[in-house]
């Protein structure tokens, strides 16, 4: 049983070791956007995802420059403006899509992230559209 674990873990170390930084920021980003919509995904949960230590995750983000919050912010706001830039898209459904359960959390943070709120993002990219 521990060579198992052993083993379990050298594999672990050296997948995680030959992959580059910015597939692993992918590979982290993507499981981040399926699991949005459940509500806010732990870095437990991505870890254990993934097959890799908490700790290990944390370091190949420090490697990188970002902290896990700093990842789940970033994912969150590209695929809040991915979905703003969609018309039929409201700022509620943006929310939800994303994790947030309020709407008025979910402004906050986008204000935060863009200097703008939701709307307001949504205002200028309809206007940009329309002068394509």
């Amino acid at each position: 049983m521990k060579y198992e674990k052993w083993l379990h873990h050298t594999v672990n170390a050296v997948w995680v070791t030959s992959m580059n930084t910015t597939s692993l920021n992918a590979d982290f980003s993507k499981l981040i956007l399926d699991l949005l919509p459940t509500g806010h995904p732990t870095i437990v949960l991505i870890s254990q995802r993934c097959g890799i230590p908490v700790r290990t995750l944390q370091r190949r983000l420090h490697n990188a420059g970002l902290t896990y919050r700093e990842l789940v912010d970033k994912v969150r706001f590209d695929a809040a403006c991915r979905l703003l830039r969609q018309p039929q898209n409201n700022v509620k459904d943006v929310a939800r899509a994303i994790g947030y359960q309020n709407a008025s959390n979910f402004n906050r943070a986008f204000q935060r992230w863009a200097g703008v709120s939701p709307s307001e993002y949504q205002r200028q990219q309809a206007r940009s559209s329309k002068k394509l």
